[in-house]
């Protein structure tokens, strides 16, 4: 029941073509969200909706609460059918390795080398409760990077982009290629440069390309780099040239 009422109220607030309410000012819903609701055919969810709501004005006319609640949750499992097969296409998607995500990274030191991908398997730190090591017999895990920009006291700004999906794999590939992220002291990422303190781990995820489980085309989703990043980005870095 909650998963339909969830979708609902997130594909009226989709600030796409197909829905015409748009979120408040100043709101911006999670990428995995806005992606979800994206797969999702949202003409069908729109379809779905507007039975429920003839449902509704109609068995408003009638006194009989169990007649009025059949019709409502005939359209809710409807409702529930499109979101469960979806649900099922993009874990399918995900297990298989098919979307492509791209992150952004603010370093305190660029990679060495700048460019390129690192292969190396990850398992817990048997030293460090809580961390992620390069270990001999971890899980495989690959990370293409590079380094998109470096400013004058050393801190990068990297692009990341994982081939796998391991826990805190870009943090620890990349603390490992001599390049932890500001702000992730776990990693060795320091909290302060110079006067500027560093709110949280400088990491973002910008992109995710996915096949869109209906048609096949193939999809893809970004979110704007949050003020902080920003922020500290241009402090360090510098500005984004036109």
């Amino acid at each position: 029941m909650m998963r339909w009422l969830l979708l609902l109220l997130v594909a009226l607030a989709w600030p796409g073509p197909a829905v015409t309410q748009s979120m408040p000012a100043g709101v911006e819903l999670p990428l995995e969200v806005r992606m979800a609701v994206r797969v999702l055919n949202i003409t069908r969810i729109q379809e779905v909706q507007r039975e429920i709501s003839a449902a509704v004005e109609f068995t408003q006319r009638w006194s009989d609460p169990a007649l009025r609640f059949d019709r409502i949750a005939a359209g809710t499992e409807r409702l529930d059918l499109v979101a469960a097969e979806a649900e099922r296409r993009l874990a399918e998607a995900f297990r298989t390795g098919g979307p492509e995500k791209t992150y952004l990274a603010l370093c305190a030191r660029a990679p060495e080398p700048p460019e390129g991908r690192i292969d190396a398997p990850l398992g817990r730190d048997p030293l460090r409760p809580g961390r992620r090591a390069v270990t001999p017999g971890g899980d495989p895990a690959a990370t293409r990077y590079r380094t998109l920009a470096t400013g004058p006291g050393g801190a990068a700004l990297v692009e990341a982009r994982p081939e796998t999906g391991r826990t805190h794999q870009i943090r620890v590939h990349l603390a490992a290629l001599g390049a932890p992220l500001l702000g992730d002291a776990r990693y060795g990422g320091p909290r302060m440069v110079g006067a500027l303190p560093i709110p949280r781990v400088m990491l973002h995820a910008l992109r995710l390309e996915i096949d869109h489980p209906a048609t096949g085309a193939r999809t893809s989703f970004e979110a704007p780099i949050p003020p902080d990043l920003a922020g500290v980005r241009d402090a360090l870095v510098g500005p984004p040239v036109p």
